[in-house]
């Protein structure tokens, strides 16, 4: 003869054991998807062009860029990346870089900590 005597606790026990995996399972689910989104969207905005690439600058870095006001293509003629103080030439990458911020830097762009060579 089998004793299934539950009490109310027993029960208690096994719906919040049992809701928090579900919420536990889900969260780790949606975390998957949300980082492959990311990395998609991150895909299609890369144009073919290797400064325009920002696929390994992170988000904060990204919005570091946009703060300070860079833009690929100067609004002044006289001050661009490439005689700016602050700018760091290529080397041996297709693109320069900045001392401000990381990330791929348009030799012809522009932002508004513009410093002139000295």
């Amino acid at each position: 003869m089998l004793n299934h005597k539950r009490s109310r606790r027993d029960f208690f026990r096994q719906y919040i054991r049992a809701g928090t995996l579900l919420l536990g399972g889900g969260l780790f689910i949606s975390s998957c998807t949300k980082g492959k989104q990311e990395q998609e969207e991150q895909a299609t905005a890369y144009s073919g062009d290797p400064c325009s690439d920002l696929s390994n600058v992170s988000a904060e870095e990204i919005q570091k860029r946009e703060n300070l006001g860079y833009v690929a293509d100067t609004p002044i003629a006289d001050n661009q990346c490439n005689n700016c103080n602050l700018y760091l030439p290529p080397g041996d990458k297709a693109c320069g870089g900045c001392m401000l911020f990381k990330g791929p830097v348009h030799a012809e762009g522009y932002c508004t900590y513009w410093a002139p060579k000295v």
